[in-house]
């Protein structure tokens, strides 16, 4: 077995060291560990098919596909991003630390029963008119990617993904979601309307054979009605608060309670 340390003797002062592979890079029996703020690129495939990679801290570009056919896949705190406008195939199961894509139109296969496990950040970045894509190798079956970190997802397209065992991917309304997804969300919460004042007459029922309204000095124990005009029947909101204008809790519109002298406050 061969053990091969990238320290980085190489570089430019200042920057991350880097080296630059044309063809893909394989690793059939060796232990290759990159120390430092390395950055390898290369524009082929990374392969794994023996032996062990230890990404250390580094920075590892991808042009073509990711295979992990045995072996041992060490991430440290790596990011590894994929670029390019070919294709991406995940072949085999990785737990990588921090996983990117930020080419718009490129796209992401996931091997049909395979998991992509995402222990810190993932990140797709797509842009309008030009999403990632997200599918599977065989359409109708689950390829998986589980992010149990962090996830920042925009302009993405996905289809036959399974994320569950993770945190929901937030894909955000700028995405698609073609169907057969799991533990995705798509779209943004609604901005909720704005909260306007209603007109409300306060009333402390019994105590008294007629309705009394509530006023500062009788701060009597008793069941608090109110009643308002909501010609639309809009949801209200309900605040109770006490003389020294401290909020005591919220009610629907439908609730009564006993409160020891208090003024109310109604929106919509």
């Amino acid at each position: 077995m061969k053990n091969i340390f990238l320290i980085g003797l190489f570089g430019v002062l200042g920057t991350a060291p880097s080296l630059v592979i044309s063809a893909g890079f394989s690793i059939d029996g060796a232990t290759v560990t990159l120390t430092g703020p390395t950055r390898l690129s290369t524009t082929g495939d990374v392969t794994l098919s023996q032996g062990a990679f230890d990404a250390g801290s580094a920075h590892v570009y991808v042009g073509g596909n990711w295979r992990q056919v045995d072996g041992t896949f060490v991430p440290g705190t790596s990011i590894v991003t994929f670029q390019g406008a070919s294709t991406s195939t995940f072949s085999g199961s990785t737990a990588f630390y921090s996983l990117q894509c930020m080419t718009p139109g490129k796209t992401l296969i996931f091997t049909a029963g395979s998991t992509q496990n995402v222990l810190g950040s993932l990140a797709l970045t797509g842009a309008a008119g030009s999403p990632i894509f997200v599918r599977s190798s065989v359409p109708g079956s689950y390829g998986s990617l589980i992010n149990s970190g962090a996830n920042t997802l925009t302009h993405v397209d996905a289809r036959d993904n399974d994320a569950e065992g993770g945190i929901t991917l937030a894909a955000g309304g700028a995405s698609v979601d073609s169907g057969h997804t799991l533990n995705w969300s798509f779209g943004s919460l609604e901005t909720p309307p704005p909260i306007t004042p209603l007109p409300v007459q306060f009333y402390l029922l019994p105590g008294s054979p007629y309705p009394r309204l509530l006023t500062p000095n009788r701060p009597e124990n008793r069941r608090l009605f109110f009643l308002f005009n909501n010609p639309d029947n809009d949801p209200v909101q309900v605040t109770i608060y006490d003389f020294h204008d401290r909020k005591i809790r919220d009610l629907n519109s439908s609730a009564s309670t006993p409160i020891p002298g208090a003024v109310v406050v109604v929106a919509r």
